[in-house]
């Protein structure tokens, strides 16, 4: 997100939703440790709701099932301009099969690639309001 420095979201939702701290040790025992995890804020979606004119907000979705559904879904809920979307084989692997959509477009598939390079491919496309899948093939 132009104009935002990703570590202070990182910050604001980190001070936010900080765990409960205890004053005493919690003892080892011979059963599982349930740890309750909070909500984090929607960034995405307020940077969505919240750019600037001339701003470009990209997202990214992991679908199990329904991927473009899924993540058109997201495009449209959060108001973005780009999204990538890919599956959860993509976890933990150096290398990626993603699917992109620029609003209001066609969705372009690009092949099995290594994660460095497409995300070289995306950012180097000098996404404009104006811009075309065509310009992320280039």
């Amino acid at each position: 997100m132009i104009g935002t420095n990703t570590e202070e979201l990182a910050q604001r939702v980190k001070r936010k939703y900080e765990p409960e701290k205890k004053d005493y040790k919690i003892k080892k025992k011979n059963e599982p440790l349930i740890i309750k995890l909070k909500p984090t804020v929607d960034i995405l979606k307020w940077a969505g709701r919240h750019k600037k004119s001339g701003q470009i907000v990209v997202g990214f979705a992991l679908e199990d099932r329904g991927l473009r559904a899924g993540a058109e879904s997201k495009l449209k809920e959060k108001r973005l301009d780009m999204i990538v979307a890919n599956t959860p084989a993509a976890i933990g692997s150096d290398k990626a099969a993603v699917q992109i959509k620029i609003s209001g477009q066609r969705w372009l598939k690009l092949p099995t690639a290594d994660k460095s390079a497409i995300a070289k491919k995306i950012e180097h496309t000098n996404l404009k309001p104006d811009a075309t899948v065509e310009d992320i093939i280039k």
